[in-house]
This record gives C-alpha cells, sequence and structure tokens, in this order.
C-alpha cells in the first residue's frame, strides 16, 4: 500500500510521520524503516528518538539510500571493495580518457596529457547515466538507430565506449561500479525479501533517481505499507514550482500498477501552521500567476512586518545590509541558530557575505562544498611540479613560496621577489647552486650597493637556498620514478623534507587559539587529503605503461584537487547557517534572508552545460532513454529554490536585491522579488545606505589641493631639503611621487636593464675611467694610439661588465646589449680623446658631486624659503648652516624641536666632466655632460619645463664659495671664475648601425673661449654661437 502524505509547508508532514511511527511502534510487531535525504539524517534521528522507549530502536531504522545500502552490505556482503569518493572517480576517468586516446569520434577527444575540464564533463556524463539508469549497451543501440553520420550518434558511440571503459576499470579496481550500488542494492532487497511485514516511511523528499525508483518498487511490493509525504498541498499541487513532484506522483503511481498495489492520498491542513501571515501568503501564491489584483490577500496592519525588501547598490552592499539585520534579530531575541541566509551559489558570495559576517563578529556556518585545490598544501605540490616543468620560472618559485610552507619569511620572501624581478632570473640561473651564492646589486646595474640592497641579497641568497635544495632533489628524484606510485613517494618525501605535517598542525593551533574550529578542523584534515591523493595516484593509475610525464602528474594532482570535497560540520549549534539554496535543507528556523535575487542570478537561467544537449536528450526519449535533467524540469526546480526557501521561517523572511555590479553595470531584480512586491503591495524596498565603515580602518585623507602644516614638513625634511635637477623634474610631473620617493623613501620596483640610465651609468663610468688613467699631470690628455685606445676602453668595459653582472659569456642577451654599448662607448671615447688633444680646455674634474658629500666637491646651490627682509632671495653665497640640517640620508628624529634656523633648498647633483681654460687670472669653466641617446639642448626648453641641469651646474660652480676648487698649481686662486660653456656629447645612430658624435649646448661669445673650444673654430667641437 502505497500512501500519498501531501501538506504545505508548516502542516505537520514530518511530525505526522513521527507520530505514525511511534504508533507502529507501539502496536505492531514488524520493522519500521524511516528514509530521508542524506543532509536531514541528523535532525530526523534527533526528532524521532526522544520520547521512544528503549527497546523501540530495535525495531526502527532511520537511514538514507547511502545507509540502506551499507546496511544491506553489512547484512548479506558486498561492502568489503567499500566506494570510491568523486576525487577518486575523477582520477580513474582522467585515466580512462587517457587510454582512449585518439578513439573517440568528436570533438571531446582527450590530449594525452588529461584535460581536467574534459574529465570533469564526461565523469558528469556517466554520472547522469547512472541516475538515469542508462546502460552503454543502450547508448549504443540508440546510435544505431540514428543516421551514421549524425552528430549525436557519434556523441552516443563516445559516451557508451567512456562509460564502458569507466565501468570496467571501477569493477576491476572495485569489484562493482559503485555508482551502480542502489541498483545492485534493489536487487539483494528483492531477493532476500528485506522489506517483507515492515512499514517505510520516505519524508522530505521531492524527487527520486532511477536507482531510488528500483528501490522503491521493492518496498512497494514486498512492505506492509509505504508512506512518502511531498510538500504541496494534494497531487495537483497549485504553482509552476510542483512539476518535479507532479512526476513523482505519476511515477509512483505508475510503481503501484507495475507491482499490484493500492495507493491512497492524505492531505494535512494548514491549521497547524505557524508562520506568520504574509510568510503564509507567500507560500500560497509566490509561483500562482493566475492570482488577479482583486484576489490577493492583503493582511492588516496588525499582521504585517514579518517580510522586508532589502536593495543595496552592489553585493558588498548587500552583504553589510545582511550583517546588519542579523545583528537586530539577535536582538529582538532570536537565537543565531534559527537565522539562515539562503544563496543561490555560495561560490559567487565567497570573500563577500563571510567577510561581511565576520567583521560584525556574527558566527556562521557556511554549507559549502570546500575545495582542496586551493589550499595552500595542495598548492604547495601543484606549484612544484610547476617550477619544475617551466624550467623555474621566477613568477613559479615565488607563487610557491607564498604557500607559506617552504620555512621562510614573509620579509625575506619579499626581498626575494624584488630581486628576481630585478633581475629577472629564472631557469638554471635559479635553480644551479653549484655557482654559488648570487652577488649581482640588487638596485641594478650600478657598483655602488646600499645597506638596503646588502640586506635584500642576503635575503635573497637564504631563500635560495632554503627553497631550491629541496625542488632539486624533487626533481632528481621524479626523473629516475619508474611508476606513478614511485613518483608519489618522492613528492610525498617533498611534503615531509618540507615539514609540511607540522606545519600543518602548527596553523591548525593557531586557528584553534583565534576561535576559528573550522579551519583549524580543516587544516588537520589536510595532510590525510594530500597523502591520500598520492595514495590514489599509486593504486588507480597503472604502473606498467611507465611514469607520468611531468604534465600528466600535475594535471591528475590539479584534477584530484579540485574534485576533492573536504567536508565540514557546524562548530557551534548557535550559530548562522549559510548555503545555498540547491542543496541547504533548514528545519525550525525563525527568520531566513534570501539574497542575491537579481535578473540572471537567483532564480539561475537553465543552460545546456552538460556534454548532452537538450535536444539530444529530447531525441534519447523517442527510444525510451528518459532523463530527470530536462529544461522544463530544471526551470521549476529553481522557482522550487526560491520558494523553499521563502516558506521555511516562521517569524520573519528578509529578501535582498542589488542594482549594480562591481564594474557599474545595471542590475534588475528578478522576478521573485517582483512577485513578492505584487502580492504585498504595501511593502516598499528599504535601500540601505552604501556608507564608509565606521570603525577607522579607512582614515581621513585630505581632498586633493591641501597642504600640510608648515611644522609638519619642517619635521619631516628638515631645515634642509636636498634636491637635484631629476628631483624638480619628478615634482613637476607629480607631486605625489615625489612625495613617496623623496619624503616617504618608498621603494620603486627596479629592473635590471640596460635602459637609458644604465646605459648612461654605464658610459660614464668607462669614459671616467678612461680619462683618469689618461690625463698627465698638467691634467692634459695624453696621446695614445688607436690599438692603446681600445685595448684601454675594453679593458674598462670588461671589469665594469664583470662587477656588475659577473661572467656573462654565456649570456647571449647581456653580450648583444654590451656589444653595442661597446661601440658607442668607443666612439664617445675617441672624440673626447680628439677634443681635448686639440683645444686648450684641461679637466679640471670628473664626476663631482655638488652635493657636497666628499672632502673636495663643490658646494650646492643655496636657496633660502623665508630668507630674512635685508636677503635677497637666491642668495648662493651665504654661509651654510652650522647644524641642525638634514643630510640626504639622514631621517630627522620626529620628536626634535622645529630647526631654529632659517629652511632652505640645497641643489646638487653629478657632473660627468669639468673643463677649465685659463686665461691669466680668469678661469673659463665648461661643463660636460654625456647621455646614451641623442639629446639637444634647448633654449626654449630651459625656459619651459626646467631643462636647466647643465646651468645650474655651471652656475654652482662658477659661485665665489666654489673658487678653491680652480686654483693653479701654486695654489692661488684665480680673479674670476667665469661660464665659458655647457655642452650634451651624444651619439647618433646612422642606417648602417654605426654611431657619430652629437654636440649640442651654449658656450660663450668670446674670441678666447672659441679658440679655446677649437683651435681652427671647426664646426665639430663648437655647438654653435649663442
Amino acid at each position: 500500500m502505497l500512501n500519498l502524505l501531501f501538506g504545505g509547508p508548516g502542516s505537520g508532514k514530518t511530525r505526522t510521520v513521527i507520530e505514525r511511527i511511534r504508533a507502529d511502534l507501539s502496536s505492531g510487531e514488524g520493522q519500521v524503516y524511516l528514509i530521508v535525504p542524506e543532509q536531514m539524517l541528523y535532525s530526523a534521528e534527533s526528532g524521532i528518538l526522544p520520547g521512544l522507549p528503549p527497546e523501540a530502536g530495535k525495531r526502527l531504522s532511520v537511514l538514507s539510500f547511502t545507509r540502506l545500502c551499507d546496511t544491506v552490505a553489512d547484512r548479506f556482503g558486498g561492502r568489503a571493495f567499500g566506494t570510491l569518493t568523486r576525487a577518486s572517480r575523477a582520477l580513474l576517468m582522467w585515466r580512462t580518457l587517457r587510454e582512449l586516446h585518439g578513439l573517440l569520434e568528436t570533438g571531446t577527444n582527450p590530449v594525452p596529457d588529461g584535460d581536467p575540464a574534459l574529465c570533469r564533463l564526461m565523469l558528469d556524463a556517466t554520472d547522469e547515466l547512472s541516475r538515469a539508469a542508462v546502460s552503454p549497451a543502450a547508448l549504443e543501440r540508440a546510435a544505431r538507430l540514428l543516421p551514421s553520420d549524425a552528430p549525436l550518434a557519434h556523441k552516443l558511440r563516445d559516451l557508451s565506449l567512456v562509460s564502458a571503459a569507466y565501468g570496467g576499470l571501477l569493477r576491476e579496481l572495485c569489484g562493482n561500479d559503485p555508482a551502480d550500488r542502489l541498483l545492485r542494492t534493489a536487487g539483494v532487497l528483492e531477493r532476500e525479501d528485506f522489506f517483507r511485514g515492515t512499514t517505510v516511511y520516505l519524508d522530505s523528499f521531492t524527487s527520486f533517481t532511477a536507482p531510488e525508483y528500483a528501490a522503491l518498487r521493492v518496498m512497494l511490493a514486498q512492505a506492509s505499507a509505504v508512506t512518502v509525504t511531498l510538500c504541496m498541498k494534494g497531487r495537483a499541487g497549485d504553482g509552476a514550482q510542483f512539476d518535479s513532484m507532479r512526476d513523482t506522483v505519476r511515477r509512483l503511481e505508475r510503481l503501484c500498477a507495475d507491482v499490484g498495489t493500492d495507493s491512497c492520498d492524505s492531505v494535512l491542513p494548514d491549521d497547524g501552521c505557524t508562520a506568520a501571515s504574509e510568510l503564509r501568503i507567500l507560500g500560497d501564491g509566490l509561483w500562482r500567476f493566475g492570482i488577479q489584483l482583486e484576489a490577493r490577500l492583503i493582511p492588516d496592519e496588525d499582521h504585517r512586518g514579518a517580510a522586508r525588501l532589502i536593495t543595496a547598490r552592489t553585493v558588498y552592499g548587500e552583504g553589510r545590509a545582511a550583517a546588519l539585520h542579523i545583528g537586530e534579530l539577535r536582538n529582538a531575541g532570536i537565537p543565531y541558530g534559527q537565522i539562515a541566509v539562503v544563496v543561490r551559489d555560495t561560490t559567487a558570495w565567497r570573500g563577500v557575505l563571510d567577510a561581511a559576517l565576520e567583521a560584525a563578529h556574527i558566527p556562521f556556518f557556511l554549507s559549502e562544498r570546500t575545495g582542496l585545490a586551493d589550499r595552500p598544501a595542495a598548492r604547495l605540490l601543484l606549484l612544484a611540479l610547476r617550477c619544475i616543468r617551466r624550467g623555474y620560472q621566477t613568477a613559479d618559485v615565488v607563487s610557491l613560496c607564498k604557500t607559506g610552507l617552504c620555512g621562510i619569511s614573509l620579509t625575506d620572501l619579499d626581498a626575494f621577489a624584488e630581486y628576481t624581478d630585478t633581475w629577472r632570473i629564472r631557469g638554471k640561473k635559479m635553480s644551479d647552486l653549484s655557482a654559488g651564492d648570487w652577488s649581482m646589486n640588487p638596485d641594478g646595474y650600478t657598483t655602488e650597493m646600499t645597506a638596503r640592497g646588502r640586506e635584500i641579497l642576503a635575503a635573497a641568497n637564504r631563500v635560495r637556498q632554503t627553497v631550491l635544495p629541496p625542488l632539486c632533489a624533487l626533481e632528481a628524484h621524479l626523473a629516475v620514478a619508474d611508476t606513478p606510485a614511485e613518483q608519489s613517494r618522492a613528492l610525498f618525501g617533498y611534503l615531509s623534507g618540507l615539514g609540511v605535517k607540522d606545519s600543518l598542525a602548527a596553523s591548525a593551533e593557531t586557528l584553534l587559539l583565534l576561535g576559528k574550529t573550522r579551519e583549524a578542523g580543516e587544516t588537520v584534515r589536510l595532510w590525510n587529503l594530500l597523502t591520500g591523493a598520492l595514495a590514489d595516484i599509486s593504486t588507480l593509475l597503472p604502473g606498467e605503461e611507465g611514469p607520468l610525464s611531468a604534465d600528466e602528474l600535475s594535471a591528475a594532482l590539479e584534477l584530484y584537487f579540485e574534485e576533492t570535497d573536504m567536508g565540514a560540520v557546524p562548530a557551534r549549534h548557535d550559530c548562522v547557517t549559510v548555503g545555498s539554496a540547491a542543496t541547504l535543507r533548514l528545519e525550525n528556523m525563525a527568520a531566513v534572508l534570501v539574497l542575491g535575487l537579481c535578473e540572471g542570478e537567483f532564480p539561475q537561467p537553465v543552460t545546456d552545460t552538460g556534454l548532452l544537449t537538450e535536444q539530444d536528450k529530447q531525441t534519447l526519449e523517442h527510444f525510451g532513454i528518459e532523463f530527470d535533467s530536462r529544461a522544463p524540469r530544471l526551470t521549476a526546480e529553481e522557482l522550487l529554490y526560491i520558494w523553499r526557501a521563502v516558506t521555511k521561517p516562521k517569524q520573519y523572511l528578509l529578501l535582498f536585491t542589488h542594482t549594480a555590479t562591481a564594474d557599474g553595470s545595471v542590475k534588475a531584480p528578478s522576478i521573485a522579488f517582483s512577485r513578492v512586491r505584487y502580492l504585498l503591495p504595501y511593502l516598499e524596498p528599504i535601500a540601505f545606505p552604501e556608507t564608509l565603515p565606521e570603525d577607522g580602518a579607512l582614515a581621513y585623507r585630505p581632498p586633493l589641493g591641501d597642504t600640510l602644516p608648515r611644522p609638519a614638513v619642517r619635521r619631516a625634511l628638515g631645515d634642509q631639503l636636498w634636491l637635484s635637477h631629476t628631483a624638480l623634474q619628478s615634482y613637476a610631473r607629480c607631486p605625489y611621487s615625489f612625495f613617496g620617493s623623496r619624503v616617504l623613501r618608498l621603494r620603486a620596483p627596479i629592473e635590471a636593464r640596460m635602459d637609458a640610465v644604465n646605459a648612461g651609468v654605464f658610459l660614464h663610468r668607462v669614459l671616467e675611467v678612461f680619462l683618469r688613467t689618461s690625463l698627465d699631470q698638467d691634467r692634459r690628455i695624453r696621446h695614445l694610439t688607436e690599438e692603446e685606445t681600445v685595448a684601454a676602453a675594453d679593458r674598462i668595459m670588461q671589469e665594469y661588465m664583470t662587477e656588475l653582472c659577473g661572467d656573462i659569456a654565456g649570456d647571449g642577451r647581456l653580450l648583444h646589449l654590451f656589444a653595442r654599448l661597446r661601440a658607442v662607448a668607443l666612439m664617445l671615447v675617441r672624440t673626447v680623446l680628439a677634443e681635448l688633444e686639440q683645444g686648450a680646455f684641461t679637466v679640471a674634474g670628473l664626476e663631482w658631486d655638488t652635493r657636497g658629500r666628499r672632502a673636495g666637491d663643490p658646494s650646492p646651490l643655496e636657496i633660502p624659503l623665508d630668507p630674512p627682509p635685508e636677503q635677497l632671495p637666491g642668495g648662493y653665497d651665504s654661509p651654510l648652516p652650522a647644524a641642525g640640517g638634514a643630510h640626504p640620508d639622514t631621517d630627522p628624529d620626529p620628536d626634535s624641536p622645529l630647526p631654529s634656523v632659517s629652511p632652505r633648498i640645497l641643489m646638487g647633483g653629478k657632473i660627468d666632466r669639468v673643463d677649465v681654460f685659463r686665461d691669466g687670472g680668469t678661469v673659463y669653466v665648461r661643463v660636460m655632460d654625456y647621455k646614451s641617446s641623442r639629446h639637444v639642448f634647448s633654449e626654449k626648453r630651459a625656459w619651459q619645463d626646467m631643462n636647466i641641469q647643465l646651468l645650474l651646474y655651471l652656475f654652482t660652480l662658477c659661485a665665489p664659495r666654489n673658487r678653491h676648487l680652480f686654483a693653479d698649481a701654486d695654489g692661488r686662486l684665480p680673479d674670476a671664475v667665469l661660464p665659458a660653456e655647457v655642452l650634451y656629447l651624444s651619439p647618433v645612430e646612422g642606417d648602417d648601425g654605426s654611431f657619430s658624435p652629437c654636440r649640442s649646448g651654449l658656450i660663450l661669445n668670446n674670441d678666447e673661449v672659441l679658440h679655446a673650444a677649437s683651435a681652427d673654430l671647426s664646426p665639430d667641437y663648437l655647438p654653435g654661437l649663442k
């Protein structure tokens, strides 16, 4: 006898079932079974067992279909092989597709190293076939009935081949296909008369799969009575959401006819429903689209307030609004354990909703599939393999270090990442430890290493010596492994060598101390899951064909990790439950919050995401192959998910939507939101304000254009601000960049490449050293032959390249770059030699630093910012302050008193070359600047964009305070120091790749100066008369 027990939400179906079970246990002698969905086992047992006599447990069994299979296997045998997890089955599917490479007909033909996406697609397809009880033979028969060249025929033959091969592997390894377990159990149930004379109750189901219908058929044939509860008011089920339940009724009726038993209906009244009036109205009419305006039931004002509509601008605002309303519900006396948050897809809300609840200190349990692939321990293995198979790319090694399981500090990791990025270290440079520690300058192509640079270099080498040896050892072990089992042992050895197990245990203890019980539990399980993955690879993948390639091993592990569900249970009872509308089962909820009710999100649109399309399934129905996953039914289930969430609360229902996406696109409320407004027209959505948090996380920042108070500026900068021409240009381009780099001392990323700046440094160094070694005691250039010139320049360049980069013999890129620079450097050396030999100017200084950092260097240009009234601005002859000035490499003490002297700017920089021409007691000064690419002096630009570098240097040198620099050999000071010339010397590349000099600048229109610059007034040495 089939008893169909109908009833709306809250009508007492489960309560009625429990009462009937208690009556059966009190009066009868037979066994009683209560079968519920897997998620409902705990609540079913806790709801029925209290109040039963102790001996009742011998006759009552609370089961799910999975537990029914276990019970039958325990009693009659067949459980020796157990079951496979989804991850293990995915690994077998990966193996199946790998072995079938080249044999499939359609575009789903796998590549040799395996395609995780294709594996998941095929695994979902075989699972769908199992739920519909469709065999490979049935697929093959259907393919033969279609035209041989029809796309569906190709697809069915492929599915049949894959399904048969996959099932064969399952039977080989497990004795039987675990997916067919319930079908085999149904056969045992029938053979053993398992349900003969028993009473069976099935509660909280909306539909059944084909294997479950097979078990139900046995129950209906053998049991004294079978009761099935369905959450609708009679078998008609007024509402589009009840399509799946109406289909369930039809199928159960067919089963009754097959086994020759009767059926009867019972409909529970709504008298027992305790939900608020508004919630009952929504439950009755949410998807009854025929309700007319005048037929709507509008509760009076005394029975309003249970339903609310909330709109926010974005999902982030929606999450904060939900947290705020949960706090209000808790303050109203509702325990957290009786509050639920329902979304359509928990993955889309990860990082949004959980962050909002954590920020509000609301305890919650996120009921979702927790994968393994994103866990640091799993990523450690995948990244280790990625480093090996991609040749130790910089980003891969840095990502490996970021897992936090390599035994390095975050500070060292930052230094390592910066250093390897600066020098673009990868491949052999990264992994070859025999070459010793790295020695390249963290600041790029420069020989001057700062204290911070030394710290970065030391940290980078520490990380390398910690991370690379285990990784290289893993590569060596994998290279000699002959089977997947040996490869798994090598990976296990890598994990053990890094102490991952102990690290995970320590992390779990820390999380537990922080009150994060769920995260601590997941961390504890990580080690067993990792070793389980390696064990499955050892046992499920064959060793006869040799080892897997690095790509195959990585693909297999990635697939396994992505399909592993860590599982979780609530860490405490009094917490908010958050879950997906498709899987969450809620009971005894006082308040439910439904989030994300936007068009295209909730309800979700039904699309063809599987291997078999809707059209394919429609065609297969003609051949007797039916699937439950048809588009109309899936659409009805989407409506059912919302209706189920709306009907679960007893007191409060809060519905949320947002009006825009993160990129600003407009979002419209979904039909569910609109239906609620139609049924309860007096409900006006509450707009949640998108305000900044008030917890002080975002401090007030003054608007652009505001200036800092002068005392604060002086405390930060001291009474002396050292500037160069480059710093002035930086400030003119972007004051905020200037503040970050010059005041806050923020370090910008550095890339060791031969750009214009580094090429200029290289040329400056070659010319400086060449001139220092080529000047006689009178500071005049010695005559050198061409061979001597080239030999000296090459020696200087080779020594400098070695100092910068070490041995570059095997680095083709650097050899090419330096070959080009060599040509430029030789051209400039020859040009400077010829210029100094033919003219009367002599070299007075090389690489003079006008910032006054070294003894004998020029004093800087000084500009008072608050000069006394009697002092004119720009008085660079005033004396330097005796004390209190901040050195450019010294940070002022923030607690020190304000300097008492007037603040001033000190202008300085490095001058490439200073030449002098002596005419009696007068010294004429020429300032030279070398450029690595063509550079032309422009008077107009000097006025417009502060291109006054050489002029600043020239006038600084000519200041009286620097007259001592130009004393003659006897120490006599000159009578006058006058500006003579500023000159840029740069290369110009011809069409044939050769280089010629380009001179550009200003020269004093004075006969003596002109002839000193060029004895015969040759235009080759005169930049032009101005």
